[in-house]
């Protein structure tokens, strides 16, 4: 008779000891090291031998080497970091010199391109501190789930040992949400609540929220800078920003833009017959040539606008890190918006993390 499969909850029982856990190291050392299961059995079959002070020797059965290594799969302790593509990024660097860092992740994997992006975040801060001699730093953040992971990786990053971390790190980090909340179901996408991510860090850290509404008309913008102090003071503090860490969503190669699927079809018709709109980026309607007009009734509230990044780079030398992975929902490469964000007139941003299918323009 053919043996039962185990479940996940069987292996996750299976190993809850000291020893097991020992044991769970021991495997996942062997098979990075890259061993066979073969090679794994006769080295834990050597390796314990005596047991463990003075526990039972252990062996392997032929399908432990695989359910250990599940276990630790699902306990997060396996992990498969991609390397970085050079020859591409070495491409749009030569195509695009402008662009001060590309890095490629060789995956279509949204979540090892955001990982790649928090190391990249990390230089940026590294950097500004450097160049500013100022002992806060200050990083602003558009929403999404792409920036959620990116902001996830980072705050694992600042949370290891401090021996482990560069030492010419600020002594403070203040974040600033860059968007309101757009998501009514998942509220996750909300900046204001990527701040949970960015607690305990070896920095001190600092937040700046921005309340409002997700789409309010042109006139309530003002209104509310004007006459809502929290607002208002968000706005004014936006100003201090170093580093802008946003995404950006097709129109056209997906249907999944939250942008456009919150705003009127009218509005999105009108955008696409008479601008020819292909992307949004950090939450603005754009085209090949820039971004388009505010002609709509309504617009995403954002601290700083598509159109103010250029001036911001170039007179103010703010550094803008654009992070393109493959779409959250259909894993669809976003290829289209990274052509149409490098064909620009103008240079909406510094800095870029991308899938090599993005990359591929």
């Amino acid at each position: 008779m053919a043996r039962k499969a185990r479940s996940a909850g069987d292996i996750m029982r299976r190993y809850d000891s000291l020893e097991d856990r020992e044991l769970v190291a021991a495997v996942s050392r062997r098979f990075c090291a890259g061993e066979s299961p073969t090679q794994i059995r006769e080295g834990i079959a050597a390796e314990f031998k005596e047991g463990v002070e003075g526990g039972p020797k252990r062996t392997l059965s032929r399908e432990e080497p695989y359910q250990i290594l599940s276990f630790a799969a699902m306990q997060g302790w396996l992990q498969f970091v991609p390397p970085v593509e050079y020859a591409l990024g070495a491409k749009l660097k030569d195509d695009y010199p402008w662009l001060q860092g590309v890095d490629v992740v060789p995956s279509d994997s949204l979540d090892h391109v955001a990982a790649r992006a928090a190391r990249m975040l990390l230089q940026l801060v590294r950097q500004a501190a450097h160049e500013s001699g100022s002992k806060k730093v200050h990083v602003g953040l558009a929403g999404g789930l792409t920036i959620l992971k990116t902001v996830e990786h980072f705050g694992q990053l600042l949370r290891q040992p401090s021996a482990a971390l560069p030492k010419d790190l600020p002594k403070e980090l203040c974040f600033h949400a860059m968007v309101t909340g757009l998501q009514l179901h998942d509220p996750r996408t909300d900046p204001n609540t990527f701040f949970n991510y960015l607690s305990g860090l070896q920095v001190e850290t600092d937040f700046i929220a921005l309340h409002g509404p997700a789409l309010p008309t042109r006139e309530m913008i003002e209104e509310l800078k004007e006459n809502h102090d929290p607002t208002q003071e968000a706005f004014r503090l936006g100003k201090q920003i170093d580093i802008i860490v946003t995404s950006g969503s097709s129109w056209k190669a997906c249907k999944h833009s939250q942008l456009k699927a919150l705003m009127r079809k009218e509005e999105v018709r009108a955008l696409e017959e008479n601008h020819a709109c292909a992307i949004d980026l950090l939450w603005h309607p754009a085209n090949e040539v820039g971004p388009i007009p505010n002609e709509t009734r309504v617009r995403a509230m954002t601290l700083m606008g598509l159109d103010q990044l250029p001036g911001a780079i170039k007179e103010e030398g703010k550094k803008v890190l654009l992070v393109l992975g493959p779409c959250s929902s259909c894993c669809t490469a976003r290829d289209d918006v990274l052509r149409t964000a490098l064909g620009m007139e103008d240079h909406h941003f510094t800095h870029l993390v991308a899938d090599s299918r993005t990359a591929r323009v």
